[in-house]
């Protein structure tokens, strides 16, 4: 069954692909080339077309006044967004600054122009710096040009500028979606479609008059790559339902003080989240709640509103995240364990956490830490969390790398590993004295223990695995603290309880092409850590995929078609 808010027109694409060989060799010695090949050496005369496609912002879209982005003559619509760059928590609406989000699809060798109103310099950074990705400058007509290769989350920093980053989030040409898809992809799911446009409770039938959208089971919620849905989106205790479009969901029509998140699961399962972007949440922006075998995938999340955290997966189990790109003024990436209904101190109601995956990320973190599982630890257990190949653009606040258990869960088989730092810069605004590379603490909070399900003793963390993390860029101030601290517990409840970090493993860190080893200055370590093993070993981070060699790549030279 199709639901519709608007009619339009359907646009097939008809794509060509070419003669495959698994074995063609790529220049670059530290990105992985994939298997898929499309274009072989010996076939150079069918070289496979360039393609763009760039979704249009709905009438009435605010967009991004200080720069234009131009492929050849096709501007990239800029999104005008909102984020932060003061660093401090501030309630209920924090000092922004205006920014800018494009969005396209692609295949082939690009040719990017950006114009920009103000002066600019010779020092653009592109990011990941993995892809070498140079720019070149005309100062005197504010341009600046470069080359992207294929899809993926790039940072254009012109001047070398956070303040002026560009967020691109470009799609393979291959993954554009229309109705028809979707119809044929779900056939046994009840579609909601929105169409292109901006939809609000005053023109929607699907928003109901607090600007909630309410989802039942076996529903597929489609958002075309036009379209701004201006709401929250909820299912509660649902099961085996899809958001999926190449759409935006907007949180601006909440207030901070209502603190409502665009996108929440609870007591849900089987739900999959794919490819839209969220921006301007009044709060967390996509919580899973209790939710169990669900997916999350090609998310771009931009936030810069007190306790604007990305990803949060609380209390559930089986869960994926990963392609996804978050811009966070709180935690990017967290898994916590909570009560149902939240702030019930039977123990019954505890949930545990278990099989949380998050993988192939890319992450920018305005306050708070990048990837954090804590502080709010009630339940029996936290198991088997995995961080891996994961980007932080830009850490300002606090730890990249952190493990705050606070309730009395605990915390088993843990890993972080294939990270890339681009710039550590932590210790910025309000961080203080919390300014580590990685925070591994057990330690009672009343701020955050108390928030969860009241006090309780302190859990301990067991098997801690951090490995191939890659700093490339700190502040020169920065010491890329490393901290592991238990305790023992003075509370007259719990007193002289231990709660211990044991069998913990660093391997192979490189800050600035140095090696973290058993001397390293800003190890710090208290007596409740056990069975430290530190390896020392260059770090490579992050090893992004590439969908083509390079070899491929020097042949993609035909024109652009545009679709």
């Amino acid at each position: 069954m199709l639901i519709k808010a608007l009619r339009i027109p359907l646009i097939m694409i008809i794509t060509t692909l070419f003669a495959c060989s698994p074995s063609l060799p790529t220049s670059d010695s530290n990105v992985e080339a994939s298997s898929e090949v499309l274009v072989t050496s010996s076939e150079k005369e069918e070289v496979m077309n360039k393609q763009v496609h760039i979704p249009a912002l709905p009438d009435g879209s605010p967009i991004y006044s200080s720069a234009q982005l131009m492929i050849e003559d096709h501007e990239v619509p800029l999104l005008n967004v909102k984020v932060n760059s003061n660093h401090v928590f501030a309630y209920p609406d924090p000092e922004r600054i205006d920014s800018a989000y494009g969005r396209l699809f692609m295949r082939g060798r690009i040719e990017f122009t950006l114009i920009t109103t103000y002066d600019i310099n010779a020092a653009t950074k592109v990011y990941p710096s993995q892809f070498n990705i140079t720019a070149e400058h005309n100062l005197t007509k504010k341009t600046i040009k470069f080359i992207i290769y294929e899809p993926g989350i790039y940072i254009i920093e012109p001047n070398d500028n956070p303040a002026l980053a560009i967020h691109l989030r470009i799609f393979d040409i291959e993954e554009m979606l229309d109705l028809t898809l979707i119809e044929n992809r779900y056939p046994e799911h009840e579609i909601i479609y929105f169409a292109p446009g901006i939809h609000t409770s005053t023109n929607s039938d699907f928003i109901d008059a607090n600007n909630y959208i309410n989802l039942s089971n076996n529903q597929v919620l489609f958002i075309d790559e036009g379209a701004i849905v201006s709401a929250r989106i909820q299912g509660d205790h649902v099961s085996n339902v899809v958001i999926e479009g190449h759409g935006i969901i907007s949180g601006q029509a909440f207030l901070r003080k209502q603190q409502i998140v665009p996108v929440d699961f609870i007591k849900s399962k089987n739900i999959t989240i794919n490819n839209i972007s969220i921006i301007d949440p009044a709060a967390w922006t996509l919580n899973l709640y209790f939710v169990e075998d669900s997916h999350v995938n090609n998310v771009s999340i931009i936030s810069s509103r007190a306790n604007g955290d990305g990803v949060t997966i609380q209390s559930s189990t089986n869960i994926v995240v990963e392609n996804v790109f978050v811009r966070a003024f709180d935690d990017a990436l967290v898994v916590k364990n909570y009560a149902y209904p939240y702030g019930n101190k039977d123990r019954s109601t505890h949930g545990s956490s278990s099989n949380i995956i998050f993988k192939n990320c890319f992450l920018w973190v305005d306050l708070a830490q990048a990837m954090e599982i804590g502080y709010e630890t009630a339940g029996e257990f936290i198991n088997d969390i995995t961080f891996e190949n994961i980007t932080v653009f830009h850490a300002f606040h606090k730890a990249v790398i952190s493990v705050h258990n606070s309730n009395y869960a605990n915390l088993n088989n843990i890993t972080f590993r294939n990270i890339t730092v681009e710039n550590l810069q932590t210790g910025r605004g309000d961080a203080g004295s919390n300014n580590e590379l990685i925070d591994i603490k057990t330690v009672y909070s009343t701020i955050f223990g108390d928030k969860a399900v009241g006090a309780t003793e302190v859990g301990s963390v067991y098997d801690l695995d951090i490995s191939n993390v890659l700093v490339k860029r700190k502040d020169n101030g920065n010491n890329a603290k490393i901290t592991l601290h238990g305790q023992k517990d003075n509370r007259i409840d719990y007193l002289d309880r231990l709660s211990v970090i044991s069998d913990v493993t660093l391997s192979h860190i490189t800050i600035i092409n140095k090696n973290v080893n058993d001397n390293y200055t800003y190890l710090n370590t208290n007596e409740y850590v056990s069975n430290l093993t530190i390896v020392s070993g260059t770090a490579t981070g992050h090893l992004i995929t590439r969908k083509y060699t390079s070899e491929q790549l020097n042949l993609l030279l035909n024109p652009i078609e545009f679709i």
